[in-house]
């Protein structure tokens, strides 16, 4: 297929720029076999037990937490810029970051962080810089949250710090935020609690390549960046149970549910860190999973990974209808927009 297949045309309007005031008052978009219901995020609960009104409901999450990775710089010209941090570190104390602007920084050259030189660029390709300090104690002074560049504001606000971070945060390490777990609170999670549906955490640390455009014409030409998961043994010992009938899966977020089928296909022990490529999307055969029944997502970009999971999932006549239903009924699209519940 076409990547141009998976565009969509988007008014600017919709594309969410600010969080609501209060995250479980998001629409919730509910999709099952091609229909469309126009719902609240609050209601998940009585929504998942119509559903699946026997049988344990577990709802996967992903635990990893956004880390403050923007750093304002300055040169000695007095030209600036900022330097992203994509890791924490190797043993030889370098860290690989994008800089912008590059064109002009040389190897050596030391920027300034606030007043001090405190970054100093040691290699351009691939972009890699030194530190005379500790990364954590550089980026608790000077970090700002990564907000997709979709999120038109010169710089973050205080506020980002909490709201594009979920509850569920525990593992620092990703540069973007699964962003469909910003829409629960612990009184959303206690409602659910309350009516039998229980969470197990997974972790993948979300990379930057989740915002890279697929720039290949045909998506089975599109290679899919690496990212790092961990499944608990716990949370394993549930989807094994799933698998084999003993109750119902859905996932929050695309990345716990690439998380979970990367874990099966790769059939590594649960409790160990392992790497993923795991490009899903549309073949000539329906996408079966290996375990779940359902997808809370929120409303990806034109041309990205995620529509084509989606779409996937749904069939690929059917997710221009429900992006079409989304747009006309003016969802609030992106990070911090409203969500889309499919159920399988």
């Amino acid at each position: 297929m076409k990547t141009s297949d998976f565009f969509y045309d988007l008014p600017p309007e919709l594309i969410a720029q600010q969080p609501l005031a209060k995250r479980d008052e998001s629409r919730m978009l509910v999709t099952r076999q091609g229909t469309c219901e126009d719902n609240l995020i609050k209601n998940l609960p009585a929504v998942l037990r119509e559903a699946f009104p026997t049988g344990p409901v577990t709802l996967v999450v992903n635990d990893s937490r956004v880390y403050p990775a923007r750093v304002k710089i300055q040169r000695h010209t007095g030209a600036q810029g900022e330097v992203f941090f994509l890791e924490t570190g190797d043993e030889k104390g370098l860290y690989k970051v994008l800089l912008r602007p590059q064109s002009k920084l040389k190897i050596g050259e030391w920027l300034l962080v606030g007043s001090e030189p405190l970054v100093q660029v040691t290699s351009l390709n691939p972009p890699m810089v030194r530190l005379a300090c500790p990364l954590s104690q550089l980026l608790e002074r000077h970090g700002q949250m990564p907000l997709p560049p979709y999120i038109k504001r010169p710089t973050p606000q205080n506020s980002d710090k909490e709201r594009y971070q979920t509850i569920f945060a525990a593992q620092e390490g990703s540069a973007a935020a699964p962003t469909a777990g910003l829409h629960f609170t612990p009184e959303l999670v206690r409602a659910c609690e309350q009516v039998g549906i229980q969470f197990a955490p997974i972790t993948l640390h979300v990379g930057l390549g989740t915002f890279a455009p697929v720039q290949t014409a045909s998506i089975e030409d599109h290679l899919m960046h690496e990212e790092w998961f961990f499944v608990p043994p716990a949370t394993a010992k549930i989807l094994t149970d799933a698998q084999q009938g003993k109750g119902h899966v859905v996932f929050v977020g695309t990345t716990s549910l690439r998380t979970v089928e990367s874990y099966f296909r790769a059939q590594q022990p649960s409790g160990t860190w392992t790497s993923t490529r795991l490009f899903l999307y549309p073949q000539e055969r329906p996408l079966a999973l290996s375990v779940g029944d359902g997808l809370l997502t929120n409303f990806h970009q034109p041309e990205s990974t995620l529509v084509m999971l989606v779409s996937a999932l749904m069939g690929y006549s059917v997710w221009k209808e429900v992006y079409n239903h989304a747009i006309q009924k003016k969802y609030r699209f992106f990070s911090y927009g409203d969500a889309n519940l499919i159920l399988l």
